[in-house]
């Protein structure tokens, strides 16, 4: 049994956003927030423009114009350029492929794209890198408290248990929700899942993506658990279970490889006795859905060690690739196309890197992996630099933040982190938005003090520029 895009969309839709009016409408956190995080969890397609999954429309991709009349009209538009992160963010995701163009339209013999099958192609990867960045720099900019931060885990808890329990009844009920595998390979998908779902993603998640989201979600909650009123963690706790579980159904490797990352960084870094039982707790979750499926499971995790289901072709596409670089010396230094998927394919033998590090060379070069890495090592420093100079909920949060950006970027060898395609771009929309919250309440001056109970309508803000309102 198959449900079409638009009832899916809309199921999603009414349960995401029902929850938030019933239970988070009134919490005290910025009314834009709120919304951006719902927004994020919709992540079923609106609409395909032609057949297959490359044309697919997301409802984050209608948020860009209130993204950018945001950022336009707040008291202090130039406030998030003052910072080195966002400074490096628009030159790795928008300046640097924009300075390309000229030379891969020489390079093509007049094409004018950057790189890719289209210029339709390049501009949503463009569209959508811009989106990214407005999301992270309102988010950063909001400068949330440390109980709007908790307010807003809390909404994650919520909204990831209603995807989840969507995970749930796809994979052990009647009903297939794979939308993303079913518009790519949809022969593949017939043959070998007939009986089961379980190895699929879900409601327009690929499996990958189901492994990221829910590796980041369950080392949020597992990181900041101390810090969640009784109830809250109550209802984490839950998710943390359900967390591991799509991990394991989705058959993800990276998710799996990303969450055992953390949750050793977890019982290392943690603050207090509570983190190290937690990640205790973590193991005997994963042994226990791995007793659920039986072999399968293992059998694609031990394939990294002996190389089997795909796991060697993966890495002779990697090899294959620095071989070519490492012959063609441009392409070293200035890539083969922000977009140009079809290239990698054709040198790779696959379509995409499956390497964020080796893919953003293909994409933009030796600059662009210098803009990566300058990245990744400021938000290194904007979480773990600062927990000497926090107190003790300060470094919870800090230590938590540096952990998921170290997990997501152990990911990145496999898989997207900062960098996203059409196969991964709810993703992306999930982790700058988290992740602009997460270093903007550190960047918050001001003590922790009890959660504010004023509705956000009550103070007649309703409109994305409440986005930039601090408490």
């Amino acid at each position: 049994m198959t449900l079409t895009l638009t009832q899916l969309i809309l199921i999603q839709s009414l349960l995401c956003i029902g929850a938030w009016l019933i239970l988070f409408r009134r919490k005290g956190l910025p009314i834009g927030i709120q919304l951006l995080a719902v927004c994020s969890f919709l992540t079923t397609p609106l609409a395909l423009l032609v057949k297959g999954t490359q044309s697919a429309i997301y409802a984050s991709d209608l948020l860009l114009p209130f993204l950018l009349a945001s950022l336009l009209f707040q008291s202090r538009p130039q406030r998030p350029l003052q910072s080195p992160l966002v400074l490096t963010m628009v030159f790795s995701l928008v300046l640097l492929p924009l300075l390309l163009t000229p030379f891969h339209v020489f390079s093509s013999g007049g094409d004018v794209s950057l790189g890719g099958r289209n210029a339709k192609g390049d501009l949503i990867w463009m569209y959508r890198n811009l989106t990214y960045l407005c999301i992270f720099s309102l988010a950063w900019a909001s400068q949330l408290t440390r109980s709007q931060f908790l307010s807003f885990v809390e909404l994650q808890i919520g909204l990831g248990g209603i995807l989840a329990g969507i995970g749930l009844l796809h994979y052990f009920g009647p009903v297939n929700l794979a939308v993303f595998e079913q518009l790519t390979w949809k022969e593949w998908v017939e043959e070998g899942y007939q009986i089961t779902h379980i190895g699929l993603g879900f409601m327009g998640l690929f499996r990958a993506s189901v492994g990221q989201w829910f590796s980041t979600l369950f080392l949020l909650i597992a990181g900041t658990w101390s810090l969640l009123s009784p109830r809250w963690r109550t209802g984490g706790l839950s998710l943390l279970i359900l967390s591991s579980g799509m991990i394991l159904l989705s058959h993800s490797r990276a998710g799996f490889v990303g969450l055992t990352v953390g949750v050793l960084m977890l019982s290392l870094l943690g603050q207090g006795l509570h983190h190290r039982l937690i990640a205790g707790i973590a193991v005997i979750m994963l042994i226990g859905w791995i007793g659920v499926q039986g072999d399968l499971f293992t059998d694609r995790i031990g394939s990294i060690v002996n190389g089997t289901q795909h796991a060697t072709d993966r890495v002779k596409g990697w090899e294959r690739g620095f071989g070519f670089l490492t012959d063609h010396l441009d392409a070293l230094m200035l890539g083969i196309g922000p977009a140009n998927r079809q290239g990698v394919a054709a040198i790779t033998g696959s379509f995409g890197a499956h390497n964020e590090y080796l893919d953003v060379i293909f994409r933009l070069g030796l600059f662009g992996l210098v803009g990566l890495l300058i990245m990744l090592a400021l938000f290194l420093s904007a979480t773990f630099g600062l927990r000497r100079r926090l107190d003790s909920q300060g470094k919870t949060i800090a230590t938590t933040m540096g952990i998921i950006v170290i997990a997501n970027a152990t990911m990145g060898i496999t898989q997207e982190h900062f960098l996203h395609d059409y196969a991964s771009h709810t993703m992306g929309i999930y982790l700058y938005l988290l992740y602009g919250v997460g270093l903007g309440t550190l960047r918050t001056k001001e003590t922790p003090h009890e959660p504010i109970e004023t509705s956000s309508e009550e103070k007649g803000v309703d409109t994305f520029r409440h986005l930039t309102v601090t408490s």
